[in-house]
């Protein structure tokens, strides 16, 4: 659950960041679906590339030295 948390909240600023960057003129020609799809795709894009680079044994590596006590891992 905190997983979609964090994953909802960084569409929310990017949403947030896209709507704001865009004319009033280029936002009147777009709907909210398209808009919200053109985000979620660059989202996914970011994820899957991040998710097939790591190696799904080490999914579960947190730190242990130095000041890393209760980090989250990569899963």
């Amino acid at each position: 659950m905190k997983n979609f948390n964090s994953v909802l909240a960084s569409i929310l600023i990017v949403c947030s960041g896209v709507l704001q960057a865009q004319t009033a003129s280029t936002a009147a020609h777009r709907a909210n679906t398209q808009i919200i799809d053109f985000i979620l795709s660059l989202q996914e894009k970011s994820i899957v590339a991040v998710a097939e680079i790591m190696p799904a044994e080490k999914y579960s590596f947190a730190p242990t030295n130095g000041e890393f006590a209760g980090v989250r891992t990569f899963r």
